[in-house]
Order: C-alpha cells, then structure tokens, then sequence
C-alpha cells in the first residue's frame, strides 16, 4: 500500500463518518493505489529505454578502428601467414562448436530442416560431422552477445600473441640462417 493510504488509518475521525464519505474514501484509496502501480510500471518501463539508449550508444573503440581500416588491410590481418596459426584458429573454432554451453543447431542439405539444439542431447559424431565436413552440412552457433564479445576479444589477443610469436620465429630462422645465432633459450636466463 502507499504511505498516504496507512496515514489515512492512523487519522482520528473528527465524528462519525457517514457510508457516502467512507466509501468515497475506499474510492480513494483503491485509485491512489492503482495510480501509485502504474507509476511504478511506468519507472520500470523508462528503466529499461534508457539501459537499451546507454547500450546502444555504447562506444567501441575497436569496432569504430576496425571499420576505419581499408577492406585491404582487414583481409591482410584476417589471413593467416603459417598453416600453424592456421590449426590454431581451427581449433578454437572446434572448441566452440563443441562447447556444450552454446546453442548448436544443424542445417542440412535436405530441404534446410533444423533439428534441436544439442546442449541438451549432446551427440559428439554430429559436431564432429558438422565441424569437419563444411560443404556436407552448416553449423549455427549461439551464443549471448557478452559470450561473442569475449570470445572475439580472447580470439584477438590469441591472433596479436600468435603473429608475435610468427615475428620471432621468423626472425630466428633468418639469423639461423645467416649464421650470427650463437645462443640457446638456456642461455638467456638471467
């Protein structure tokens, strides 16, 4: 109830009240309540437009840089440069699809039917099916939006990680090569 209607409980009647004023007193009190819960369905209702307006407007700094490269230089960084890092984005790739926690559904070539979702009836032949053999059948993944958002994040810095250790490999082989390699790893230690 709404703290003026428990007031009007507590106030002494100055005489009798005759059946007229108290039930338009009763009329009152059930439109103070009913307005009091509509107005709380209204903050609710506002509540939720301006957590959707804040999300939206949400900045992204790394999409904003990403949309800002040439397409050229998207496809340059999207490419793998060794079949290394290649096995490694295949298997995340794999690991994902056969996470129980996401939401796979099957699309085959017959007539594009969906069967259920298999977090529930896990079947691992069918993942692997799926994961394996990509012109036999197409795999749909999902997952929440904070799920992707992390999983893009993590697939980002494992990519910076792994042209970085490209970059060395690289430069290791180029001075094996010329001969001015004279140290091991164990020389390095401190």
């Amino acid at each position: 109830m709404h703290p003026l209607v428990d007031d009007l409980n507590i106030v002494e009647p100055v005489g009798p009240l005759s059946k007229e004023t108290k039930n338009y007193i009763d009329l009152l009190k059930r439109k103070l309540e009913s307005i009091s819960q509509e107005l709380e369905n209204q903050k609710r209702v506002n509540t939720g437009i301006q957590v959707q307006k804040m999300v939206s407007e949400e900045k992204n700094d790394l999409l904003d840089y990403l949309r800002s490269l040439a397409p050229e230089k998207v496809a340059e960084l999207s490419q793998p440069t060794s079949p290394e890092v290649e096995d490694v984005i295949q298997h995340v790739i794999d690991e994902l699809i056969d996470n129980p926690s996401t939401n796979l559904q099957h699309k085959g070539n017959q007539s594009g039917s969906q069967t259920g979702a298999l977090s529930s009836s896990w079947d691992g032949n069918f993942i692997h099916e799926c994961s394996s053999s990509p012109l036999k059948s197409q795999a749909a993944v999902t997952v929440s939006r904070d799920y992707l958002a992390r999983l893009l994040f993590w697939c980002m810095l494992l990519g910076h990680h792994m042209r970085g250790l490209e970059y060395r490999l690289e430069l290791s082989r180029a001075l094996s090569l010329s001969g001015d390699v004279g140290w091991t790893i164990e020389d390095r230690k401190y």
